[in-house]
């Protein structure tokens, strides 16, 4: 997931049913470039499944990475190029079960020393916290000290997107409304890569 700008990081809500989901990144994709979709496990496997299935095809056919969060064992039968972690236990048993060309990256929510060891660690990419009181600070700490690529985990509007990408965040997330229908997909896609574009 390493990348020359700032790009987009697609979170699928766990509420939204496989069309649906597919319906909206459909339209996410004809209006610009992302570079990963991350799929949650909400539920019985069996809904994890039906959306990797629905989406996932169309996801890798655009050249978007399919990450999966916490399901390595899923990842690996079900064709993602990898899966995302919350600690150094799943890290090193989804590293060895995927292998080294796999993405595994790390939710690391607001911990600056868990982010620190799971780049030592070799993630490809740590996930923080941008949301609420000292979010932007982290990521630009981030930005300014390591070579690992930073996903801004929390959904922000397009005009925070340019921010967090001047800040020299990686990845950012778009607002959760994208997912509310295929027209607000294209809108928010469209505003926030023109947003990155502005903030660089």
């Amino acid at each position: 997931m390493n990348s020359p700008r700032c790009q987009l990081y697609l979170r699928v809500p766990g509420r939204l049913e496989a069309e649906a989901a597919r319906g909206c990144l459909a339209a996410a994709l004809e209006a610009g470039d992302v570079a990963a979709l991350l799929v949650r496990r909400d539920g019985p496997e069996e809904k994890l499944v039906s959306v990797l299935e629905a989406l996932g095809p169309l996801a890798q056919s655009r050249n978007v990475a399919v990450v999966v969060a916490g399901a390595y064992e899923l990842a690996g039968r079900h064709g993602a190029d990898g899966v995302e972690v919350t600690d150094r236990p799943a890290y090193d048993a989804a590293r060895k079960r995927l292998g080294a060309s796999a993405i595994v990256g790390a939710d690391c929510g607001a911990s600056r020393h868990f982010a620190m060891e799971m780049a030592e660690a070799g993630a490809d990419y740590v996930g923080l916290a941008n949301g609420g009181e000292g979010g932007s600070d982290l990521i630009a700490w981030w930005g300014e000290l390591f070579e690992v690529p930073c996903v801004a985990l929390d959904p922000v509007e397009p005009d925070e997107a340019g921010a967090l990408a001047g800040l020299g965040a990686d990845f950012v997330r778009p607002a959760e409304a994208m997912w509310d229908g295929p027209e607000r997909a294209r809108d928010i896609i469209s505003q926030t890569l023109r947003a990155i574009e502005e903030g660089i």
